[in-house]
């Protein structure tokens, strides 16, 4: 129930709303460790979608299922709805890119080795949901590599009127949030003493509702546009690489309405937008005014609005000479209350790979969970929620408004990339180190290479060989030569590519980038490997060096031969694929925030 200075919010707009919460958090391969965030996401989302209070959905549950169950369980949501009804399908556990790059989200049954045919395609989601009647579809993905789900749809701006008065056409449209882009993690939450609160991103998405914060534009109703914005900032504010996603398709009319606000709505607050409006005006009494209505927003509850206030009459004071001390006189007077600026969450860590304990961690609801100090870091919110008109008109999804994720190159945090390697690295891995081939793969080929050349000048007698005198109508002796003189040419060309063949480890994969005329490259995912080989002939043993051998959970195995330093490279990448975090600290780093699931 609202407060007894709230008005309750406005219905939620007619038509029956379906909901489909799909949570996978055990696994039978061992090839993907079982998962507690899942569990409470489920819990989490089921129970604030069922709220009639909150969302009103009917909600069907498919917890720890397999494949073959999840897709009637989406066949049977979608076939369900009628035009006028929306639909929401909620996934949350393991995602995982197959080699063409496309998502597959991952059951209890999923076989690594057949992978395609026992989990769940983003692909296929999004053909049963462009199959369905119902004009309004949700899709919430809290998976690794959720972004990679095959959206072909437009921004969200696509979806919404321009003028004031959207909310007066019907809403229509397929919106897609993820919890990450395509190449990044998704990450859980964990308080203090290390037990699971949920994924970052569902935990953010579901404050926003449960709490009301999310309700950006004070109407009472907060829109699927609305609870993005919300969870995008404050899963940027755990500071890890992970950019939550919104896409909108066939959009028509104003956003979707997701929630009521639980909170209310508040009489007094004046609306962020109208203030903006007569910060502009020729009236001076008007803009006066829209200074002390933000000053009145200091105070709100919602801390988006709070800080998007705050900061806008901090611009007011560096830049408006008139209204520039009416701004510093509000601030200096919200300065002496003493009242936080922000709630302090509990510290957030990647969704690890480690099997949980035998004895389940309680899960504790967000109503239930102990309140935290207030960070003392710098908040990102202000500048993130500081709306402009532009923003208002065209809400698309924020690639990195705050800069929280650095400037977009490759940070090494031990040596600097050379340029032939710097190329083929993207942004969100971080760079290990890269080694040339042992100094015996030049000289051998090279060895090679002149032992051809040389015997192919001299004349060879086919008779001695016991070889027939023609080979396919050519002199054996001909054949013979330029079959020396190709293995020649071959071997030197491997001799001279030397340079540029290395072997690059990442946080994230291992590379090999090979070939002088003919470039090469190509890498398997650590994630991927399930046993690292290494072996060493004694002749290696002497010279130091050796191979090694990446064996993948698809059957596949990949060699890199003539290694230098072989023991210390094998631990180096045993280390990187089962103790990421050991590496971190080991490099200086608290965190780990590219280790997800």
């Amino acid at each position: 129930m609202p407060p007894d200075d709230m008005l309750p919010a406005p219905p939620l707009p007619r038509g029956r709303r379906l909901a489909l919460v799909i949570a996978t958090s055990t696994y039978q391969s061992r090839a993907y460790e079982d998962l507690l965030a899942p569990a409470g996401d489920a819990d989490t989302m089921a129970r604030l979608l069922s709220d009639p209070d909150i969302c009103g959905f009917e909600v069907t549950r498919v917890v720890d299922r397999p494949w073959a169950e999840i897709q009637l369980a989406i066949n049977q949501i979608f076939n369900a709805g009628d035009p006028d009804d929306l639909v929401l399908v909620y996934v949350s556990g393991h995602g995982e890119k197959d080699h063409n790059g496309r998502l597959h989200l991952i059951a209890t049954d999923t076989d690594p080795a057949t992978m395609p045919a026992t989990s769940v395609t983003g692909r296929w989601l999004l053909d049963r949901a462009e199959e369905a009647a119902a004009r309004r579809q949700i899709i919430v993905i809290d998976t690794c590599f959720s972004g990679a789900y095959d959206v072909k749809g437009a921004l969200l701006a696509d979806g919404l009127a321009a003028d004031l008065e959207a909310d007066l056409f019907p809403s229509a449209g397929r919106v897609i949030l993820t919890a990450s882009r395509g190449t990044e993690y998704a990450y859980q939450e964990r308080t203090a003493t290390n037990a699971v609160l949920g994924s970052v991103f569902t935990s953010a998405l579901a404050e926003g509702l449960q709490t009301g914060h999310a309700d950006l534009s004070g109407t009472g109703l907060i829109t699927v546009s609305d609870a993005y914005r919300y969870a995008f900032a404050v899963v940027a504010r755990s500071k890890h690489r992970q950019t939550p996603q919104l896409h909108i398709s066939g959009g028509e009319g104003a956003d979707i309405v997701l929630s009521r606000n639980p909170a209310g709505l508040r009489p007094s607050a004046p609306d962020l937008r109208d203030i903006l409006v007569a910060l502009d005006s020729s009236s001076s009494a008007l803009r006066r005014g829209a200074v002390d209505d933000l000053g009145a927003l200091l105070r709100d509850p919602n801390p988006a609005l709070a800080a998007a206030a705050r900061n806008r009459l901090e611009r007011l004071v560096a830049e408006d000479q008139a209204l520039g001390p009416a701004a510093r006189a509000i601030l200096d007077g919200a300065r002496e209350r003493t009242e936080p600026s922000f709630v302090g969450r509990a510290r957030r860590t990647p969704r690890t790979r480690h099997t949980p304990p035998g004895a389940d961690v309680p899960w504790t609801p967000p109503e239930d969970r102990a309140p935290q100090q207030p960070d003392v870091e710098d908040d990102p919110i202000p500048q993130l929620f500081d709306f402009s008109e532009e923003e208002f008109s065209s809400l698309g999804p924020v690639e990195d408004p705050l800069g929280v994720f650095g400037s977009r190159r490759v940070v090494p945090l031990e040596d600097v990339p050379s340029n032939l390697v710097a190329r083929y690295l993207f942004p969100t891995e971080r760079y290990r180190g890269e080694w040339r081939r042992h100094w015996w793969d030049p000289f051998a080929a090279a060895a090679v290479s002149g032992w051809a050349i040389g015997r192919a000048q001299r004349p060879l007698d086919p008779a001695f060989l016991r070889l027939p005198s023609q080979v396919l109508g050519y002199p054996t002796a001909t054949v013979l030569m330029w079959t020396l003189i190709g293995i020649g040419v071959l071997a030197a060309h491997r001799a001279l590519s030397w340079p540029v063949r290395r072997l690059v480890l990442t946080n994230k994969r291992v590379m090999t980038v090979r070939g002088l005329l003919w470039r090469r490259v190509s890498a398997v995912a650590l994630y991927d490997m399930v046993d690292i080989r290494f072996s060493q002939t004694p002749w290696g043993a002497i010279l130091g060096f050796g191979k090694l051998t990446f064996v993948t959970g698809r059957l596949r195995a990949y060699a890199a031969h003539h290694l230098p330093n072989p023991n210390e490279l094998y631990l180096r990448v045993i280390e990187e694929r089962f103790e990421p975090n050991a590496v971190e600290a080991r490099l200086g780093r608290s965190d780990d925030d590219d280790d997800g699931y």
